[in-house]
Formats: structure tokens, C-alpha cells, sequence
């Protein structure tokens, strides 16, 4: 996990701000994995600190480089739907329960 990540939750910790929010992780990188080393630590440090995640979108997202630009503009449509999907259920999921 990158340290300017893993040094942002430990800031928030304390606070408790993650407790019972739904979340979802994500990774990405140029290799066929798509960062899943990477996710399962982030996911692993999520738990700990009580994140409600959404294990069915948490994914990685493999060879990321030729699917996003630098800009951030995702170039893949597939990828851009999942991730539309994949942010439509977190807000979903972020509703006060009726």
C-alpha cells in the first residue's frame, strides 16, 4: 500500500470516520494482477478500521496503464461501465436505510 494512503487512514482512525461507511477498495496497475496484493492490504486495513466494504465491487483492475490515461479519463468503455456500476451500488449504499 502506498505510504501516502496508509498514512491518510491512520489519520482517520482516531476519528472513527470509516466505522460502519460503506466502501469500496479498488486497485490498479500495469500487470495482469491489477495491484490484488496491494487491495488485499488495503482491504485487510479497511476491516480493521470497521469500513462496511462492499466486497462485490471491491476489485482490481488489471493492466490499468492502457485503460486510463494519465489524465484520469478511463478509455476502456467496459472498465468505464464497471466503475459507473461500482459507484452507483456505493451511493446506493451510502443511503440512509428506509
Amino acid at each position: 500500500m502506498p505510504g501516502v494512503l496508509k498514512n491518510a487512514l491512520e489519520w482517520t482512525v482516531a476519528s472513527g470516520e470509516f466505522v460502519d461507511k460503506p466502501v469500496v477498495a479498488l486497485s490498479t496497475s500495469p500487470t495482469a494482477s491489477g495491484g490484488d496484493k496491494a487491495l488485499a492490504w488495503l482491504t485487510q486495513t479497511l476491516e480493521v478500521m470497521s469500513a462496511r466494504i462492499l466486497a462485490d465491487a471491491s476489485q482490481p483492475i488489471p493492466f490499468g496503464r492502457s485503460r486510463v490515461k494519465p489524465t484520469g479519463e478511463v478509455v476502456d468503455p467496459l472498465l468505464a461501465a464497471t466503475l459507473r456500476s461500482i459507484l452507483d451500488g456505493l451511493a446506493q449504499a451510502a443511503l440512509p436505510a428506509q
